[in-house]
């Protein structure tokens, strides 16, 4: 089988069937994907058929992206590695822009259709607004179809949602849809989010009270955290659809997971009679009437907690607790017990949760800058160990000069800090010279860049190096050691807390009724000085001596901000990582 029809079966396999003319001309091509609206053209691929065919593939649809290559990454040559990554990184490149361009054609277009529709005056209606015994609210015409705007937080608009007489609905081609919407109303101190604008219009008849329209289940949590960011102290209720009869029930489930993240209440739906497999507040609104929606949703409103049904949901959890470590001190106190109680969780056990995130302070202005960390992808294929260590070798050796084997200990140390939830022994890595100007500080960057969560500093404190570790679980890079560990006892006594994973851990008390809290010391640490570590963190610690560059050494000279190649292996590092986690936990 040739290369391109192999490339095209991996298409196929991945549900992604093109049966467009294929051009195998090194750019993005877009095609109809078997299965989806006849004229649409949600799939894409790019592909390159020279002496080593490779490509990627995937739908705007869905967000999905796919690579493939003629040659496993393990029968490649170091050079042809290379020009497969860069390769990727070039159609993930000329992917995003093409959306991007895609996306701002038909925010333009989308502002000129609603121009050029028609208000909706007293006399006229259309009949989708009478078959749902709705009125109009923001909405315009365009010929036969319905015409809703598709809204950013700013009101700007970026896409349109066209409905025709019997209810089928199209939003525009490219037009971006996730974290936008349609509003309903002024948007009072209490709001309501739904799916549909036939719901959104039965909500805000029963109500009078400001409805923001999602348009489907999916776009339920990322509209419903945008109106939270800027309505923080707003009440929020999830008007979710009962799709009982689809499996999964989306529609709850959806609602269920968005009010967790984001501090709201859930109302869904109770029908008298199912016969009709009916699922939203508009459908009990003709059902029903006016008065059975607004009494559902006026005991929504009064209850005491939220109506949501428990989620056994860790992503749901996770969200929810980052929510809270944005939260004032104040803001996060008085809804710490709540939230505890939505999590059915321990407040004590939510406590150490946020203080992960944030550092929750007793009011007052703090000076300096936040800590913060900047994101590492993963890389999108399974790497080779083999590989991965020789990359290591060679980027750790490349800017310092070293004695022999430090390189290959260095490369193990830091896949260890990326696979540090497996480990139950953490060995520090101590960089020591005799003499200055012989490249600790250097080989500290080159860590920086290679090491998950990188934080670096020139000098800590005892309270500080446990408090970040709690509070970050970062990879610890300390620079000019010499200058405060020596003496520095305490100091050292917590160092050497956390060789051991069941050991790692100082106790504290906090607050005003001094309360014993426990502060882990568990993470992976490197620690620079001129002269010897300290005989007993020595004795857990990886010992790498650096000298002076020679005049026959040949190293490059390092920049921080020039570290792309660096980096790509971080991603390197950190999918290894995922991919070997169970077997290095099962390892003695």
């Amino acid at each position: 089988m040739d290369a391109d029809q192999t490339f095209r079966a991996a298409m196929t396999d991945a549900s992604l069937v093109c049966t467009d003319p294929f051009i195998a001309d090194g750019k993005i091509n877009r095609f109809h994907v078997e299965g989806d609206r006849p004229g649409t053209k949600n799939g894409w691929y790019i592909f390159y058929p020279d002496s080593m065919p490779a490509g990627a593939f995937g739908s705007w649809k869905n967000g999905e992206t796919h690579t493939w290559c003629s040659k496993r990454t393990e029968t490649m040559t170091e050079a042809e590695r290379a020009e497969y990554r860069k390769r990727i990184e070039h159609a993930r490149a000329k992917r995003e822009q093409q959306q991007k361009e895609a996306q701002a054609k038909a925010c333009d277009r989308a502002r000129k259709l609603w121009v050029k529709a028609t208000r909706i005056m007293p006399d006229r209606f259309h009949p989708y607004l009478a078959e749902k015994h709705v009125k109009a609210y923001g909405v315009r015409i365009a010929g036969t179809r319905l015409v809703i705007p598709v809204r950013d937080p700013k009101g700007k608009i970026q896409s349109i949602q066209y409905i025709v007489g019997n209810g089928k609905k199209r939003f525009l081609k490219d037009g971006v849809i996730q974290g936008h919407y349609h509003t309903i109303g002024k948007l009072t101190d209490i709001l309501y989010i739904v799916e549909g604008y036939a719901t959104g219009a039965s909500v805000y008849e029963a109500t009078g009270c400001g409805v923001v329209v999602a348009f489907d289940a999916g776009n339920l949590l990322p509209v419903a955290k945008a109106i939270r960011e800027k309505y923080p102290d707003h009440e929020l209720l999830i008007a979710g659809d009962n799709d009982a009869w689809t499996d999964g029930n989306p529609g709850v489930t959806k609602a269920n997971v968005t009010a967790k993240i984001v501090n709201a209440k859930v109302v869904i739906p109770a029908f008298k009679d199912t016969t009709d497999k009916l699922t939203d507040f508009n459908d009990l609104h003709r059902l029903e009437g006016l008065d059975a929606v607004r009494e559902q949703l006026q005991k929504a409103h009064d209850s005491s907690s939220s109506e949501t049904k428990p989620v056994d949901s860790s992503e749901a959890a996770s969200e929810a607790i980052a929510a809270l470590a944005e939260l004032s001190p104040i803001e996060y106190e008085q809804r710490r017990k709540a939230e505890a109680n939505k999590l059915d969780i321990r407040v004590g056990v939510l406590d150490k949760e946020v203080g992960k995130l944030s550092a929750i302070k007793n009011g007052g202005d703090m000076a300096g800058s936040a800590v913060s960390f900047e994101g590492l992808e993963q890389w999108p294929l399974p790497v080779d160990t083999t590989e991965l260590l020789n990359e290591l070798v060679s980027a750790v050796k490349l800017y310092v000069a070293l004695l022999e084997h430090t390189p290959e200990a260095i490369a193990l140390w830091v896949l260890h800090a990326h696979a540090h939830d497996a480990a139950t022994i953490s060995p520090i890595l101590a960089i020591t010279s005799p003499e200055k100007r012989c490249g600790k500080t250097t080989k500290l960057s080159v860590l920086q860049a290679i090491t998950p969560r990188p934080l670096f500093a020139s000098n800590l404190t005892v309270a500080t190096l446990f408090r970040a570790i709690e509070q970050y679980r970062p990879t610890l890079l300390v620079d000019e050691a010499d200058t405060f560990l020596r003496d520095n006892e305490e100091l050292r006594g917590i160092l050497n807390s956390g060789h051991t994973r069941n050991g790692a851990c100082v106790l504290r008390t906090v607050g005003d009724a001094h309360e014993l809290r426990t502060f882990s010391t568990w993470g992976p640490k490197a620690i620079a000085l001129i002269g010897n570590i300290s005989p007993t963190l020595q004795d857990r610690s990886i010992v790498i001596q650096m000298r002076r560059k020679r005049p026959d050494d040949t190293v490059e000279r390092f920049r921080l901000d020039r570290t792309n190649e660096l980096k790509e292996v971080a991603r390197r590092c950190a999918r290894w990582a995922v991919d070997n986690m169970g077997e290095l936990r099962g390892a003695d």
